[in-house]
């Protein structure tokens, strides 16, 4: 994938080049055109666009890579703009920053998502062996003889999963939307792809398979959601890491208000620093106090600031801009607001851990 490096041959680092990326809504953006002027070459792999996948806004054009270009790493290490985290290898990022530091070759992982249109199949019934029967036994214990399994539904159809269908062929489509990269203590960020109409894309592939569908039986699914929603509207706190979850899932699918742009790694560090904010003490979170604790920081939006400041500088490791050659000072104007310190912090950093 463009923007991420090969390491098969032994010794040798070689990257995908991107050409110029631009950094947009805590992102990183790697155009089409850009990639094709680097030297990378595409073609169409689908007539019209996908469906958006989790975390997108819109649809999306898919494309294969057939040509790609690659440059090479000498070293582990590499200059990085602890800004916007861009590599500044002469490809990504082509002018030197002030805010110049050096990283290990960041860690990539794809996101990746599969489509394929939807067609009916072979349903598939209990499984009977070649030359055997299924008979029904009566109240009054006679049999009849089945010439199939017509009636009889497959043992794994009888909770979860409604239905299993065989499929022949089908067409399935693999892609990859964006990259989730991390610099280790410099910080992560996402790198997503778009043309250049600012489009969302991915690269993949499409092929046809033998595939077997499966449909979730929906009254287990109601039952689950409705078992799940009691549990918030009592405000028992029994269930407070998958509000959490819950509330980063509707944030980033969020496509009438913009929450599916957010980058997954700002959303999750605003939640921790407004927990260390509000003080929490890995006690039982409901959606009124969650909902409580972004009123709060919202409406001490001053104070707000600089724990949220120290809580990106304590994470990336950075310097704290108040008073570099005597940190006792800059720790005790917390204490003057009532803010956390540094040991505050990381008392509350390490509960975060536990969500």
């Amino acid at each position: 994938m463009p923007g991420t490096w090969n390491l098969r041959i032994p010794h040798r680092r070689f990257k995908v080049v991107t050409g110029e990326l631009h950094p947009s809504g805590g992102k990183v953006i790697a155009k089409l055109d850009r990639m094709i002027s680097a030297g990378n070459r595409f073609r169409k792999v689908h007539d019209s666009s996908l469906p958006a996948p989790p975390g997108c806004s819109e649809s999306l054009q898919i494309h294969a890579p057939t040509h790609l270009s690659m440059i090479e790493s000498f070293a582990k290490y590499v200059d990085l703009n602890k800004n916007t985290l861009q590599v500044m290898d002469k490809d990504e990022s082509t002018f030197d920053s002030p805010a110049k530091t050096t990283s290990k070759l960041p860690k990539s992982f794809q996101n990746r998502w599969a489509w394929s249109p939807r067609k009916e199949g072979t349903p598939t019934g209990a499984f009977r062996l070649p030359n055997h029967i299924y008979q029904l036994e009566h109240a009054n214990h006679s049999t009849t003889n089945l010439e199939h399994s017509e009636g009889l539904k497959h043992p794994m159809c009888n909770s979860l999963l409604e239905s299993i269908e065989w499929h022949d062929e089908k067409e399935v489509i693999e892609y990859t939307y964006g990259l989730s990269r991390s610099f280790g203590a410099k910080g992560d960020i996402n790198l997503a792809y778009k043309d250049q109409h600012d489009r969302n894309i991915g690269f993949g592939e499409k092929y046809h398979t033998e595939a077997l569908t499966f449909k979730l039986n929906p009254s287990i699914i109601k039952s689950i959601q409705h078992k799940f929603r009691t549990e918030i509207e009592n405000e028992s706190g029994i269930i407070s890491p998958s509000i959490i979850k819950s509330f980063k899932a509707f944030v980033l699918t969020d496509t009438d208000f913009g929450g599916a742009t957010i980058n997954p790694h700002t959303l999750e560090g605003l939640i921790s620093a407004i927990l260390i904010f509000n003080d929490w003490r890995n006690t039982a979170i409901t959606p009124k106090i969650l909902s409580g604790y972004f009123c709060d920081a919202h409406e001490r939006a001053a104070d707000f600031r600089p724990v949220m400041e120290l809580f990106i500088r304590t994470q990336m490791k950075l310097n704290q801009k108040y008073d570099v050659e005597n940190p006792e000072k800059f720790d005790e104007g917390l204490k003057k607001r009532n803010l956390p310190s540094f040991d505050d912090f990381e008392d509350s950093f390490a509960s975060m851990v536990q969500i």
